[in-house]
């Protein structure tokens, strides 16, 4: 091959060889390409992290040349503070005592005493969107992630495909000289991304974070998660102790220690984003002793006594109305005891997992002030990704993924694990009334683009000594897309016309730092479009006009979907009317004509159109698997993600494990997903065994009678379809050497994945067992696998 490379000195040196294949050619200088730039002089190195040196020219000797001078890395802007920016998740306006909620955030209300509380601060009603606009200072749509990361569609502004153009706060902070590191939630890399062949361009490290540890998925167990270190799975050690924000916090801490000991003049942006309080809301034991019997009264009162308290706090006006309840949400003194007990016990799990991870990031906070850090720290911490989740309905959920499986809870079954809500034998989701409640005193819930509650979440800014009015209120219209050029502007940084070789498209954000030290200071953001599973709205110089939803938590039967041209709008006048309560589109329809008009006309320039909803949409999407019908596995491998693995939701399939084994062979030859959800083939005290678990009150055993004898053996599971369709029934056969041993039945399979939180695994069960026979720790093959074969039958 040429060697087409040339480095610049190869200008001043008499000849170069050129390499192809077995013939040298020697060139002269004449024929070498020109390496100068315009001034005759070399080009100077001006990346990387380190500055330009420009104009230099070296003659033949270091006398002939001028002094050298090594490439200095860049610096930040003098005075440009450290940044921490903090974002939970599915936490609603009022869920938290800093706005008024019932919920005790001490470490928030501390923040909030020394900074300023934001009460018309804006997100985009979903995970992923949110997430996207946060860290590229645009709207969702125009960087690719108008859904969730985990259910894209083919559509431009909703692809899960962050550009290289959108490049990204962590990004443009590093090139200018900051650290950077990630912990917890990321919910924005395409799920065709996550295998171990990446690519990794969308994954945090990939995206601009020098360091990352946490999870890429919407959710995980806090006392089971799976995990991922910059980009390799993490061997989990889940003592009885082990909670995942008490991990992303130490790990947050050692992260902090080590950069203040090694570059503590450089400063450093850290995003720390646990995946608290979205389910499963799982908390240490004595946390959730704290809160047993302070939901007994329901949700009618916590939200009125919200409310109330938002008043006397000055969270909001002392006139301000509380929004109209929803029609069809039950009224908790209506419900029978056993439900009330049952849906106090889902809110108390749920308060106790949020102040939990409260308690945690003051342990952060705390780090900050015994290294010093902390005076020159700017702290943006934003409860909530979104609105309060009503996805719970009527009932909740005991585990989340009998939704996404298909199946309905036995309210009996429910009932008899009640104290397992919380602990790890459960994946639970709050009952919709509670995050109508904390999502006080708006109008509906999470995934709610066009109301109030989806979109409108607490946020405390602090830096100390920058604040002229500690403890104070700043109520300008902000959007998270503002969070990136607020930050860029404080630190004194531009962002780039192009990065990494790529033209930047606009950034749509405004910077709020006036806000900071001009609380009345108007709103510099005229306008914002929101939308998210077809519930639109826009604001415009003060007033809302918003889509009626269609589909409400709460139907006791599916309407039918009504199409986006001809949704009912409604009117709000903001200024005058903070809940959104008061419906003026009958005396001001002028207005709202003008308003829907400008919403089509903004909607077409942001990436929003097409409006439709995410569901049934994900054929095509890219799959590295794709045409693939057979999987071999010649060695133990961990945490495959549902997109690298054998995808068998509606498809028959074999597996083939050629093995050797010894006298009391245990452990798992393939499983993938874990408790809440999965399968595995595995030996049962030196039996032959399979268990489907399609959540763990619908899980199925197959075990041989008899356990293997020692020897080289073929074990085969056949797994044959009633049809050839998700959730179809089955039959599973288990064989040894060719003989039948085992056989049964599984009722139903998976409706639309196998787990969304735990990934493949061959010779173990990593994270969390599919089966409780055996334990993670316990569940490595203690024979010698030779060969593992996957057969996907069509």
């Amino acid at each position: 091959m040429p060697l087409r490379k040339r480095h610049p000195l190869s200008r001043v040196i008499k000849h170069s060889i050129l390499l192809t294949g077995s013939a040298v050619t020697l060139l002269a200088p004449s024929l070498l390409p020109a390496q100068t730039t315009a001034s005759g002089s070399l080009p100077s190195p001006a990346a990387n992290g380190y500055t330009a040196k420009a104009g230099v020219r070296y003659g033949h000797t270091p006398e002939q040349s001028p002094p050298p001078a090594w490439p200095q890395p860049v610096r930040a802007p003098a005075g440009a503070p450290n940044v921490l920016i903090i974002m939970t998740d599915d936490v609603g306006f009022a869920s938290s005592s800093t706005f008024g909620g019932a919920v005790p955030t001490p470490t928030f209300d501390a923040l909030a005493r020394e900074g300023l509380r934001y009460n018309r601060f804006h997100t985009t009603a979903i995970c992923s969107p949110t997430r996207a606009a946060l860290l590229t200072g645009r709207n969702p749509q125009a960087v690719g992630m108008g859904y969730t990361a985990n259910w894209p569609t083919g559509y431009d502004g909703y692809n899960s495909v962050i550009p290289k153009s959108a490049g990204t706060l962590p990004q443009i902070l590093k090139e200018s000289g900051y650290n950077t590191a990630m912990f917890g939630k990321g919910h924005i890399t395409p799920e065709w991304e996550m295998g171990p062949s990446g690519p990794f361009d969308r994954w945090p490290t990939g995206l601009g974070f020098e360091y990352y540890y946490g999870f890429l998925g919407a959710d995980t167990s806090a006392f089971e998660p799976s995990l991922v270190e910059n980009t390799r799975p993490v061997t989990p050690v889940h003592g009885p102790d082990y909670h995942l924000d008490r991990d992303l916090a130490d790990h947050a801490i050692r992260w902090l220690d080590e950069h203040e000991a090694a570059a503590p003049d450089k400063p450093f942006f850290i995003y720390f984003a646990p995946g608290t309080a979205h389910a499963p809301n799982h908390a240490p034991a004595e946390w959730l002793a704290k809160f047993r019997g302070k939901f007994d009264k329901g949700w009618d009162a916590l939200r009125a006594e919200t409310v109330a308290r938002q008043r006397r706090l000055g969270i909001i006006s002392p006139g301000t109305a509380d929004a109209p309840r929803p029609a069809h949400l039950q009224k908790w003194d209506e419900l029978p005891e056993d439900k009330r007990t049952l849906y106090a016990r889902y809110m108390e799990a749920y308060a106790a997992s949020l102040a939990y991870a409260d308690h945690e990031i003051g342990r952060v906070i705390d780090e900050l002030k015994r290294t010093g850090a902390y005076e020159n720290t700017l702290i943006l911490y934003i409860q909530g990704d979104n609105g309060a989740s009503a996805e719970g309905s009527f009932d909740g959920k005991l585990f989340e993924q009998s939704g996404l499986s298909g199946v309905t809870e036995d309210p009996a079954m429910v009932k008899a694990h009640i104290d397992d809500i919380g602990t790890k034998y459960a994946y639970n989701l709050n009952p919709g009334g509670w995050g109508w409640a904390m999502n006080a005193p708006f109008q509906w819930d999470k995934r709610y683009a066009s109301h109030l509650g989806g979109i409108r979440n607490g946020m405390v800014l602090s830096w100390a000594g920058h604040i002229k009015d500690p403890g104070g209120m700043r109520s300008q219209f902000l959007h998270v897309s503002d969070i990136m050029p607020t930050i860029l502007d404080i630190a004194g940084i531009t962002p780039p016309e192009t990065l990494d070789g790529v033209k930047q498209q606009p950034i749509t954000g405004t910077s709020a730092a006036y806000s900071i030290a001009d609380g009345k200071a108007p709103t510099r953001r005229a306008t914002q479009l929101f939308a998210m599973t077809q519930n639109m709205s826009i604001y415009h110089e003060g007033w809302m006009a918003s889509t009626t939803p269609w589909l409400t938590p709460w139907e006791p039967v599916r309407p039918s979907p009504v199409a986006p041209d001809a949704r009912h709008w409604e009117l709000y006048d903001l200024d005058t009317d903070f809940s959104q309560s008061k419906d003026l589109a009958r005396r001001y329809p002028k207005r709202l004509a003008e308003m829907i008009d400008l919403f089509w006309k903004e909607a077409d320039k942001a990436g929003i159109l097409p409006i439709h909803t995410s569901e049934g949409r994900q054929q095509g999407m890219p799959n590295p698997n794709a045409g693939r019908t057979s999987f071999t596995y010649l060695a133990p491998m961990t945490q495959l993600p549902e997109g690298s693995a054998p995808h068998v939701v509606g498809q028959s399939f074999t597996i083939r494990a050629e093995v050797e084994t010894g006298e009391q062979v245990q452990g798992v030859l393939a499983a993938h997903g874990g408790r809440y959800g999965g399968y595995s083939l595995y030996f049962d005290k030196g039996r032959p065994a399979f268990t489907f678990n399609l959540t763990p009150a619908h899980r199925t055993r197959i075990v041989a009678d008899r356990p293997l004898p020692p020897g080289r053996h073929s074990i085969t599971l056949d797994f044959a379809l009633d049809e050839e369709k998700p959730a179809s029934a089955g039959m599973v056969t288990l064989s040894v050497d060719g003989t039948q041993v085992a056989s049964g039945r599984i009722a139903q399979t998976f409706a639309r994945v196998i787990s969304h939180s735990e990934g493949f695994d061959i010779g173990q069960d990593l994270v969390s067992p599919v089966d409780p026979s055996y334990t993670s720790a316990t569940s490595r093959f203690n024979g010698r696998l030779e060969r593992l074969t996957f057969t996907i039958r069509h």
